[in-house]
């Protein structure tokens, strides 16, 4: 978070399993979820992307703030066998530089096993 907090990035591993090869079904199912509970909202429909550390399925939408609109940036991957699910969360109005930093974040992502 930032320090006016409103920017946000989580990474949670989960226990559900997943492989590469179910990243983008993995996504799309997400994707549906979020359309289900807040219709109309999505931007970018699901669709993966190849990182160093492996496949990440993602996808955005937008939801009203308070103050501003706010663009949420939902991303997942699997680690060790295991559902990564994060997000990313900033001001609509900064989409553009954001997404960038978002893109870059993600590619620097380092998957350590012990």
């Amino acid at each position: 978070m930032n320090e006016e907090g409103d920017k946000i990035i989580t990474f949670n591993l989960l226990e559900c399993l997943l492989e590469e090869a179910q990243v983008l079904s993995a996504a799309r199912e997400v994707q549906r979820l979020i359309n289900h509970k807040i219709p109309e909202s999505i931007k970018v429909h699901a669709r993966c992307m190849k990182i160093p550390a492996g496949m990440m399925g993602w996808f955005s939408f937008i939801t009203g703030g308070l103050l501003d609109d706010n663009y949420h940036i939902m991303f997942l991957m699997p680690v060790s066998g295991k559902l990564m699910l994060g997000t990313f969360h900033f001001p609509a109005r900064m989409e553009k530089q954001e997404k960038e930093k978002f893109f870059t974040m993600v590619k620097s992502i380092q998957i350590i096993t012990q």
